[in-house]
């Protein structure tokens, strides 16, 4: 009889766990009951994810710069960027959320400028003498620092972007919850946050 009461967690809180573990890089300890998650290894792979991403862009940078880069991003992203969750549809074996996602405005006007005032300043250093060398450090000096201003400058979205985050019971562990196309949902998620 109690086998039939076993249900997985409020899907409001578990989208919200979901939020503050992938998106924030907070300490969830909750998604492990949750998801079956562990909350620390999922921040560690997103740090790993978004360092190795850029590293591939700008060799020349030392892990350690770009690890210090990442948090900078994560301090801005929980200063300007905000979320919302509406439960559509719940039951004990699924669940539906609409999570509104004011993330950030990577392409604003703002940006924009900033990075064109970079790209002009880059411009007089460059002489008809610059090497090819001189010109490539140049070039990916300009490159770092606009995808610097992109990412710590950029204000929220005005407009809020929508994803839809799918549940359902998993059938081994009835008291948690599995997600639903899981691969398009995480890379939803984070285009949502403009990251």
């Amino acid at each position: 009889m109690l086998a039939g009461c076993k249900q997985p967690e409020d899907a409001k809180k578990a989208g919200d766990a979901l939020i503050q573990s992938y998106i924030y890089e907070e300490s969830t300890p909750e998604l492990k009951a949750i998801f079956g998650i562990d909350d620390a290894s999922m921040i560690k792979e997103n740090q790993n994810t978004f360092v190795s991403s850029i590293q591939e862009q700008f060799p020349d940078k030392s892990k350690s710069e770009l690890e210090d880069f990442q948090q900078e991003v994560q301090k801005h992203l929980e200063k300007v960027s905000s979320y919302s969750i509406k439960v559509e549809d719940e039951s004990s074996e699924k669940a539906t959320l609409m999570i509104a996602v004011k993330g950030l405005d990577t392409d604003s006007g703002t940006v924009n400028k900033e990075i064109e005032k970079l790209i002009n300043q880059t411009e007089q250093k460059i002489t008809a003498d610059s090497s090819e060398e001189e010109l490539n450090a140049v070039i990916n000096e300009v490159s770092y620092k606009s995808l610097e201003t992109m990412y710590l400058e950029s204000p929220a979205e005005e407009k809020a972007v929508t994803v839809k985050l799918e549940l359902e019971q998993n059938p081994d562990d009835k008291e948690k919850w599995q997600i639903v196309n899981e691969d398009i949902f995480f890379k939803n998620i984070y285009e949502a946050f403009g990251l």
